[in-house]
């Protein structure tokens, strides 16, 4: 699975929330490239990532808390409520790639093979990340030194 797609998220303080438009995340070679587009065209990113440099991917299916606060700040209002029935029905399934630098964070539809892309990305990873092998070297051949004489023998 070299690919995978779905719509940007993007980081609110601690607070996870989807973006609008279309996000793809594809392995190509030893880089991951991240591709986003927003709504209307308005704003295209891409983002190249040495999988070398990823730390930690994770899969996370959960509620968006940013509902229950908005629905918490609106609670006066009726429409609050309908905020806070929204948190409790609504799941969403989202990937986060972990790098020194920066997060990426895509959602997807359950329907994606995401633990598949997951796994490819880590394998390699740490085949990129594995210490070289040194080649092993022919045994010397067992040699005297030049400048010095054979012990006499006895006889």
């Amino acid at each position: 699975m070299p690919e995978i797609h779905g719509r940007p998220g993007q980081v609110w303080g601690s607070v996870v929330i989807p973006a609008s438009g279309k996000a793809t995340m594809r392995i190509v070679g030893d880089t991951l490239h991240t591709s986003t587009k927003t709504s209307y065209g308005l704003e295209k990113k891409e983002i190249h990532t040495r999988i070398q440099n990823i730390d930690a991917v994770e899969v996370v299916e959960g509620r968006l808390w940013w509902l229950l606060f908005l629905g918490i700040a609106t609670l006066l209002w009726v429409i609050g409520i309908v905020f806070i029935v929204l948190f409790f029905v609504l799941k969403q399934n989202w990937i986060v790639v972990h790098t020194p630098c920066s997060h990426l964070i895509l959602f997807y539809k359950k329907s994606e093979n995401v633990q598949g892309f997951c796994t490819n990305l880590l394998n390699l990873s740490r085949q990129l990340n594995a210490p070289a092998i040194p080649r092993q070297q022919p045994p010397a051949q067992a040699t005297r030194p030049t400048n010095t004489r054979p012990a006499p023998t006895a006889g």
